[in-house]
């Protein structure tokens, strides 16, 4: 067995939200599961709760780290801004508060992490009665979609065919695996490090599936760890129509990042179709059809957090074919340094006219290149800072043609 290096620090991040019923349970257990660690740090994010988690915590754990966000930012936010106040050297592990862990389990998750070549560590889950949870998961595909919307989850995955693994032999050996719930993970320093910050427009759901995908793609390996063993209780949101909405968009929209127009299309339709075959019985399940095939959908309390930290910028200038050293572009890049900020090539597209405009026919064309390059991250390292291009239409002055223009600019804006 190997022994974990004792000057490797351990940082619990622990992310609540309205979670003052089970989060004594977690702080129990985890004081017990930390009496091998010897420097561990616990941090508690509370993303605004109404039912005094903060409070609790403090009483819990009066050693724990405390971060109000003081609004409700999302799951992967409440993670960085705990991990904002962690040593850069420590391991991670992150937690759901409804979650209780076994003695062992943090020690034999922090062995794992120092296997070459590991990143990541995820225990075994089970449910309050004891029974294992499948918590295990194939990377979304095409054919997972598929299989699942004409097999039922259950099925596909047994069959190896979905995208949750319900094989029994596959939860009984320690292997790597594409991802798996995020209600328990361990991150070693190394791949906190060449990862970086969690995503946070994944407000809820999806952003252990972009996480763990990165990570791979990092040359890390996701690896499950049987004989460790953490209770979750889990919550019910099968059958909560805005969770579940949040669900299938958020599977569409991390799907529709790294694919092509052809593998988009198909995987829309085959989560829809699974959703609708399901539907005439689940309030949920329609909720998940219309999420499936429009834009993807927000849960209503992440609209605080989005007003809270997120700038949409008007320029007269277009990013693309303008000086990109203009003061206008170099505040919002600074601001995107920790803020969300979206740039719309606007007043600076007005197209060009025969007799006012020099070379029109090579502005015009200029305008529609830009256009064509819709909604870009063009800055490596910044993330955050997102250009849009809308469609103008080519009416101008105090005329039906003109506010019509500028209402499908607001429109396309909204959107995106």
């Amino acid at each position: 067995m190997t022994q974990v290096p004792l000057a490797t620090p351990l940082t619990v991040v622990v992310v609540t939200y309205d979670s003052a019923r089970v989060l004594p349970a977690l702080l129990r257990s985890l004081q017990t599961a930390l009496a091998q660690v010897p420097v561990a740090q616990v941090v508690v994010v509370d993303n605004a709760s109404s039912d005094g988690s903060a409070d609790v915590a403090r009483q819990e754990m009066p050693g724990a780290t405390v971060v109000e966000t003081g609004r409700n930012a999302g799951y992967a936010a409440g993670i960085n801004a705990g991990l904002a106040v962690a040593r850069p050297d420590s391991d991670v592990l992150v937690l759901n508060p409804d979650v209780r862990l076994e003695p062992t389990t943090v020690d034999r998750l922090r062995e794992e992490l120092t296997r070459p070549g590991t990143g990541i560590a995820v225990p075994r889950l089970v449910g309050d009665d004891g029974t294992r949870s499948p918590s295990l998961r194939r990377d979304p595909s095409v054919r997972t979609a598929w299989a699942e919307a004409l097999l039922g989850g259950r099925v596909a995955g047994r069959l190896g065919l979905g995208e949750i693994v319900h094989e029994p032999r596959a939860y009984e050996r320690t292997h790597p695996v594409d991802w798996a719930t995020g209600a328990v993970m361990a991150v070693s320093a190394t791949c906190r490090a060449a990862v970086g910050a969690w995503d946070e427009s994944f407000f809820l759901y999806s952003e252990e599936v972009d996480y763990c995908r990165r990570a791979r793609l990092a040359g890390f390996q996701v690896r499950y760890v049987p004989e460790a063993t953490a209770h979750h209780t889990g919550g019910a949101y099968t059958e909560d129509p805005s969770l579940w909405s949040l669900v299938v968009g958020n599977r569409v929209e991390l799907f529709s990042r790294h694919h092509g127009v052809a593998a988009k299309a198909a995987f829309r339709v085959g989560v829809a179709l699974g959703e609708a075959v399901r539907a005439p019985r689940s309030p949920a399940r329609r909720a998940g059809v219309r999420a499936a095939l429009t834009p993807r959908t927000r849960d209503p309390r992440a609209v605080e957090a989005a007003d809270d930290h997120g700038f949409l910028w008007f320029a007269a200038q277009d990013w693309w074919y303008h000086n990109q050293a203009h003061s206008d572009f170099q505040l919002m890049k600074a601001v995107a340094e920790d803020r969300t900020v979206l740039v719309v090539n606007s007043l600076g597209l007005r197209l060009p006219r025969k007799g006012v405009s020099t070379a029109p026919w090579r502005r015009i064309l200029r305008k529609v290149r830009s256009t064509a390059k819709l909604v870009r991250r063009p800055v490596p390292g910044l993330p955050r800072f997102h250009v849009m291009t809308p469609v103008i239409l080519p009416f101008y002055g105090d005329t039906a043609g003109a506010r019509f223009s500028a209402w499908l600019v607001r429109q396309q804006v909204r959107v995106v």
